[in-house]
Formats: structure tokens, sequence, C-alpha cells
């Protein structure tokens, strides 16, 4: 059975106004990185979704869940 994950990361963008430009400087990833995670092409690796979910004030769990 392979994993699923879905992602609430483009609609957490939107809702906190920031650009993904902005995003990506703070948490010093790549703008390529978040974009191929918004659109779902990509998982991140731990660290980037442990940045992701702090900057946002969230658990991991809380932006990438099972389908």
């Amino acid at each position: 059975m392979e994993l699923q994950l879905k992602s609430r990361l483009k609609q957490l963008i939107k809702d906190s106004g920031y650009k993904q430009k902005y995003i990506c400087d703070q948490l010093k990833i790549d703008v390529s990185t978040l974009s191929g995670l918004v659109t779902g092409k990509h998982l991140p690796n731990f660290v980037t979704a442990y940045k992701l979910a702090k900057f946002f004030g969230l658990k991991i769990e809380d932006i990438w869940y099972e389908e």
C-alpha cells in the first residue's frame, strides 16, 4: 500500500498573506522547493517540513495528512 499525502500548504500560504519568496527567504529554502511542495509534485524532507510547520505555528501533520 502506497502512502498518499495531501497538503494544506497552498491554503496556508494564501491565508498568511505572505508571498512564497518571503517565506523562502525566512526559511532559507529554494523557491523551486516550495513551489514543488505547494503543487504536490514533491514531498518535503523532515527539516523542510519542520521549518514550514514552525513558520505557520503548526505541527507537521497539520500541514501534510494522509488521504
